[in-house]
């Protein structure tokens, strides 16, 4: 007995312009929290730019 209903075919069909958008959100999302884990903490340190303005 062939069971109706639990087929499902999703044709997506995202514009190039809302994928630009996602990858542009997941970016200012994702690029600050890994210099943040990544860089040393001497780069990330403001006295270095107090001291190269003095």
């Amino acid at each position: 007995m062939p069971r109706h209903g639990f087929q499902h075919d999703h044709h997506h069909h995202h514009d190039s312009g809302s994928n630009l958008k996602r990858l542009l959100s997941y970016t200012v999302i994702v690029f600050p929290l890994l210099t943040g884990f990544y860089l040393p903490a001497k780069v990330l340190d403001a006295s270095i730019a107090k001291k190269k303005e003095a």
